[in-house]
């Protein structure tokens, strides 16, 4: 559904917006009306979108393989690690005997969530077998090109987000959320 005011505000609504294909068309279709096009993400959700948007307005130039990382928490913590911070132990699932074989070696409880997630959309802390089945019996095979597991650190819970422009911090605000000791959180029990 579209709405237009005669002032050139353009207002557009989408079923399901976070996973709508839709809307990068809609905004490479609204930026072509502009003089001066430029998509800016307003949400974590739309950071890889806008830079998609970007790359095809010829805004910038690689934006999106960029930004892969950023959405891919598997390569994200590796760099990490790489780069001397201290990352638990993780893996990328392709099924679920690699669920079972990190288990194996490293027992419970474990994360599963995926690797693309946003929030905690997705991530489920697993404490035994029990729990393992009951989530796999909710799965298909198709979930396991985007899952990753880790083991479940119990202790405070922080987010750092930041900008970056030309490889200099424009801001950055960590956030300490929660405490995921004994207390632990609402969306991660299984």
């Amino acid at each position: 559904m579209t709405r237009s005011a005669q002032d050139g505000l353009d207002i557009r609504f989408f079923q399901n917006f976070n996973d709508s294909p839709e809307v990068e068309l809609a905004a490479i279709d609204i930026a072509r009306s502009l003089s001066d096009p430029l998509c800016v993400a307003l949400a974590e959700i739309d950071v890889l979108r806008a830079a998609r948007v970007n790359d095809y307005l010829g805004v910038s130039e690689n934006a999106a393989a960029q930004l892969e990382l950023f959405r891919d928490k598997h390569a994200m913590k590796i760099r990490a690690r790489d780069a001397g911070l201290p990352v638990s132990e993780m893996a990328v699932v392709r099924s679920a005997l690699d669920i079972r074989h990190f288990v194996d070696r490293l027992g419970y409880p474990v994360v599963l969530k995926p690797r693309d997630g946003r929030g905690s959309n997705g991530v489920c802390v697993i404490r035994d077998d029990a729990a393992l089945a009951d989530w796999l019996a909710t799965q298909s095979s198709s979930t396991f090109y985007n899952t990753m597991i880790e083991c479940f650190v119990a202790g405070d819970h922080y987010i750092v987000n930041g900008l970056y422009v030309a490889g200099q911090p424009i801001m950055v605000s960590p956030v300490r959320s929660h405490d995921f000791g004994a207390g632990f959180p609402w969306w991660a029990v299984t």
